[in-house]
């Protein structure tokens, strides 16, 4: 199902279980966005935008017109997250368990100032559950900006104390007020981490396992 540029960036991978994981992401990509657009997955076409968040390339396709379909794809280790929208942009990320010796010192790198304090402030065996979460709420924030760094990650701040629902704090840029995103997380059936963020109040966000 792959095209010349998927398969010269799997190659690049070091380890053939790298390789693998690469191809088998885009692959399983193409397949879904194959049946939702009822288009051979080989016939898929991407594109980068401004920030590098890929996007279809719909024009190059010659898909059905008007499709509204965003989408963003995560990896961590041998896991995947797919989100799917109905246009409305959203991003998303997960992370498997490990243990993160230097969490503290990214969290003073990267985290805003209220995040960094909540965080430390938590007893030291629930701070890797909340460098997680908070973690990956960030990500899919960014993701669903369109990637990059349009918004520095200590320019806006995310809930992270376990137990209590996810939610998107505050913003710092007035381009991007918290009433115009819907912030979903969770943790895997593995006792990973993932999160969703969606550009529209009030969104719903349904889940599916693939194992």
């Amino acid at each position: 199902m792959l095209d010349a540029a998927e398969r010269a960036r799997a190659q690049r991978f070091h380890f053939e279980l790298h390789r693998r994981r690469f191809a088998h992401g885009r692959g399983m990509l193409r397949h879904v966005l194959g049946h939702m657009l009822g288009l051979a997955p080989a016939r898929l076409r991407f594109h980068a935008g401004p920030q590098g968040k890929p996007g279809l390339d719909t024009g190059a396709i010659g898909g059905p017109p008007g499709v509204a379909l965003d989408f963003n794809l995560s990896h961590s280790a041998q896991w995947m997250l797919l989100g799917l929208s109905d246009g409305a942009a959203l991003g998303v990320d997960v992370e498997v368990p490990r243990h993160v010796p230097e969490l503290r010192a990214i969290a003073q790198s990267h985290f805003a100032a209220a995040e960094r304090q909540e965080l430390l402030s938590m007893p030291v065996e629930w701070q890797q559950d909340a460098f997680f979460a908070c973690w990956t709420r960030k990500e899919a924030f960014v993701k669903a900006l369109g990637g990059g760094l349009s918004l520095p990650l200590d320019g806006f701040e995310v809930s992270l104390r376990p137990g209590e629902p996810p939610a998107l704090l505050h913003t710092s840029d007035p381009a991007h007020p918290t009433a115009d995103f819907a912030l979903w997380a969770d943790r895997t059936p593995q006792g990973g981490w993932c999160a969703a963020v969606v550009r529209r109040s009030g969104a719903i966000v349904r889940t599916f396992s693939l194992l």
